[in-house]
């Protein structure tokens, strides 16, 4: 008899394991989905979407230009490249992207100025030296219109005050420059755009204004 009860006590507990433990789904195993924000976010152009990786990482990089009138704010520009590295990275199955904003004005190239970067690590495990998923910078920089004709000229004008020694002289270009806007030339100069600082990562749905352009750079680094 004393057998008989050892075996129900045995079977109960059994039960009593599989129903309370064996039998619960994993819920660690299980991916959450995140949970995005509908926001209005900054117009954009797509400017370059290359691929960056080697033979066994999926890497992407891409260049926009902020094409808005009106100045943005930092945060503002921090939503707006993390919802592109987002939805390019997942959709293009990369290992990481990284997605650099410049400012209006001024193509991306030697006076080109990024105000804001994103960089988003999908697959930890595959890129050295890595152990967050996102980073995000930016400023709120922007150029003046009187900036922009001055980048513009200079960039126009610098070939023609290129010695025989292919150095440049700076000043005659300047007077040159001055002449031809019609300013001082102590007004002649080139802006430098300031530091970058850290933003936190929000989740933005992207906008149907942003549709065409993360499609256009999915299809270019994928």
């Amino acid at each position: 008899m004393s057998n008989l009860f050892k075996l129900i006590g045995i079977i109960a507990f059994g039960y009593f394991v599989y129903f309370n433990f064996l039998s619960q789904p994993n819920q660690q195993g299980i991916a959450q989905a995140e949970e995005l924000i509908s926001e209005a976010l900054i117009p954009l152009r797509l400017f370059e979407a290359r691929e960056t990786g080697t033979a066994t990482q999926r890497r992407a990089r891409l260049r926009v230009i902020e094409t808005s009138l009106t100045p943005s704010t930092p945060v503002a520009r921090a939503k707006a490249v993390a919802t592109i590295a987002r939805e390019v990275g997942q959709r293009a199955n990369l290992d990481y992207i990284d997605v650099i904003l410049y400012a209006r004005g001024v193509e991306a190239g030697m006076f080109g100025i990024n105000v804001a970067v994103a960089e988003y690590t999908l697959n930890i495990e595959k890129i050295p030296f890595s152990d967050v998923t996102w980073t995000l910078k930016s400023n709120d920089f922007s150029f003046t219109e009187q900036q922009i004709q001055i980048i513009n000229a200079w960039t126009l004008l610098r070939k023609h005050h290129i010695d025989t020694n292919g150095d440049l002289n700076e000043d005659k270009l300047k007077e040159h420059i001055a002449k031809e806007l019609g300013l001082n030339i102590e007004e002649i100069s080139i802006p430098y755009g300031p530091g970058l600082t850290t933003q936190e990562y929000i989740g933005i749905k992207p906008t149907e204004e942003y549709g065409e352009l993360i499609s256009q750079a999915v299809e270019l680094v994928r």
